[in-house]
């Protein structure tokens, strides 16, 4: 029960939105970088997104370990162009770091969050997504170990002659 929790608590903080759609810049500089919060293979590409909330040129990244040493940089941003509410787009290959470890991007005077790169970086993530679509599904909930949403969630609506009926839909 408290890993459920655990996860429903962090799949809540992840989809917070950071005001009006736009991405929250991380410090003072207008800019963000996106990473895959769960980390990356040594062995796969590894890539990073920038997005900036005002046009600027971005020429160059840098990776740095935990001791802040720079292990990786500085290397050149990708232009990618207007995307949503960023101004400007950046991809970011650092696939040429596969040295398990934690490390940090910085670019533009922001600073990622903490990227974990590790074999196992995948391990366990498709049963706590199980566990969540499960907590979430109607009908049986196995954090609350028993049935929810019962007669409430599938309703015939405008139909000529069953308007109103229930209509059982609870599982996956």
């Amino acid at each position: 029960m408290a890993r459920a929790a655990l996860l429903l608590l962090a799949v809540g903080v992840s989809c917070q939105p950071a005001g009006r759609g736009a991405p929250a810049p991380q410090g003072n500089s207008g800019v963000t970088i996106r990473v895959n919060q769960l980390g990356y293979r040594p062995d796969a590409r590894t890539r990073a997104v920038v997005c900036a909330l005002e046009p600027r040129l971005i020429a160059s990244f840098r990776v740095v370990d935990e001791r802040d040493r720079t292990v990786l940089g500085p290397s050149a941003a990708d232009a990618a162009g207007p995307f949503g509410s960023c101004a400007a787009t950046y991809r970011l290959d650092f696939s040429m770091l596969d040295r398990a470890g934690v490390y940090r991007i910085v670019v533009a005077g922001a600073t990622s969050p903490p990227v974990r790169i590790a074999d196992d970086v995948y391990r366990g993530a498709a049963d706590s997504l199980l566990a969540y679509l499960r907590e979430q599904r109607s009908g049986y909930n196995p954090v609350f170990r028993d049935s929810v949403h019962q007669h409430s969630d599938g309703v015939l609506v405008d139909h000529p002659t069953r308007s109103g009926e229930f209509i059982p839909v609870s599982g996956g």
